[in-house]
Formats: structure tokens, sequence, C-alpha cells
């Protein structure tokens, strides 16, 4: 059993922070790992398959609480579940070509991928962020620096 205590926030911060760099890792190593056995446009296309069916569960779920809500699946009634702290520096919700967007900036796991110069095998990650086939048009656009 957990004793509950008080973290104060940037303490539980840096601790999301350190977990989001792991997952960045070894989301790096897989994607290396595919691309090294398969070529470059082999090994991209199967990141990209196992990346979409990990976006499609995650928007499997996120839309199953939404309806254990009574909510209708519209944007407006996204909820989101990455962690508010530590994952990225600021989150802000935006409207683009009159879409519902979500601008993520400083994106841990993004930096890690820069420092390692593997930047556009590390970013096929983001694309479990759309969500695919699961919830209406809710984009995440990730930008690094």
């Amino acid at each position: 059993m957990i004793k509950e205590e008080k973290v104060p926030l940037k303490e539980a911060a840096e601790q999301v922070a350190r977990v989001c760099r792991r997952l960045a890792m070894l989301h790096l190593a897989f994607a290396k790992t595919l691309v090294a056995e398969f070529g470059e446009e082999k090994g991209k296309q199967l990141v990209l398959k196992a990346i979409k069916q990990y976006g499609i569960s995650i928007g499997e779920e996120v839309k199953a609480k939404a309806n254990a809500l009574g909510l209708s699946l519209e944007p407006e009634n996204y909820i989101e579940d990455l962690p508010h702290y530590g994952m990225h520096e600021s989150m802000e919700k935006v409207e683009i070509d009159r879409e519902p967007r979500m601008i993520a900036r400083g994106c841990v796991m993004g930096k890690y991928w820069n420092e390692m110069g593997m930047g556009e095998l590390g970013r096929l990650y983001c694309f479990a962020s759309m969500l695919q086939n699961t919830w209406p048009l809710i984009r995440i656009i990730n930008w690094y620096t």
C-alpha cells in the first residue's frame, strides 16, 4: 500500500519528465531496430503501423471514459489523459482552419530525440496523438523547442 504524502509540484513534474524520457528512449530503440532490420522504408512503415495501433488503443480508452460519463463524442468533450505537468512545457487548445488542435511546446520526448539526432524517426511516435479512427478531429501539434 502506498503511503499518502504530498509531493511538491516541481518534484512530481520531474518524475513525469523522467518517465517520458524513458518512453522516448524505448520508442527510439524499437524504431531504430525496425529500420536496421528491414531498411528505412519498410522499417518506418512498421513503426507507423505499430504507432497507429497504439493510437487506436489510446483513442478507444479515452472514448470509453467519455462514454462512461455520458458525454457525446465531440471535440469539446475530449478528456485529455496526458499528464498536465512534466511532459511538456506548455499545452494550449487552439483552432486552426476551424478545427480544434492542441499545441504542445517543449515536449520532453521530442527534446530527447533531437538530442540523439533522431528527431524525424522519433516523431513518428507523435502520430499516436492523433487517436486514429476513434475521436473526431483532435490533433496534437508538437513543437520541440
